[in-house]
């Protein structure tokens, strides 16, 4: 695989990582809010749907550099349901991961580093 394509999925991959920790934690705290009728639960709410839209501009990014465009249209409308959302950006985090590990890159949440 050509140096500048593993580039680009590094850094995709990176963003994809950063979206996972925000849709994770952003879902919790609305689990932990639906009930109350404040102004924090709609801002959470507001919150977590832009989240979800970011995490399916990261999934389309990365997809799009690993797999065929019909599965990353697949993906990119199904990261849009929440709890299913959640598995395919696992999904497609892993796939980008055994690219990279294969490719000599060592892997940290926030990013990965050619050794």
């Amino acid at each position: 695989m050509p140096p500048e394509k593993i580039l680009q999925i590094s850094k995709a991959h990176g963003f994809l990582n950063k979206c996972i920790l925000a849709y994770i934690i952003i879902y919790i705290l609305c689990l932990g809010f639906k009930d109350s009728e404040s102004i924090l639960s709609l801002v959470l709410l507001i919150t977590l749907v832009a989240v979800i839209l970011l995490s399916a501009v990261a999934t389309v990014r990365l997809s799009s550099k690993i797999n065929h465009p019909a599965v990353t249209v697949i993906y990119a409308l199904l990261v849009l349901i929440p709890v299913v959302g959640g598995l395919i950006l696992l999904l497609t985090s892993n796939s980008a991961h055994k690219i990279l590990r294969k490719e000599g890159y060592k892997i940290g949440f926030f990013g990965s580093i050619k050794q």
